[in-house]
């Protein structure tokens, strides 16, 4: 199990940060869900907001995927 950090509106005015744990193997088939979008989609040449979003993605995949075998 890993434990993140979430953010919660407990009030209009206020947050709360609360450690969270998720499962391993929910973590994995996130990620690989993820993966998974970021390498199938192709984005529109036109479309400058998907493809940034696309590349950023990507990125984020191998962030997680670090964190990921960082805590096992």
């Amino acid at each position: 199990m890993q434990q993140f950090p979430v953010r919660v509106r407990a009030y209009p005015h206020k947050s709360i940060i609360m450690k969270v744990e998720i499962p391993d193997y929910f973590l994995k088939s996130f990620i690989r869900h993820f993966e998974r979008i970021t390498e199938n989609c192709k984005a529109s040449p036109s479309d400058i907001k998907t493809s940034e979003a696309l590349r950023l993605g990507k990125k984020d995949v191998i962030k997680l995927k670090r964190f990921i075998n960082k805590k096992v």
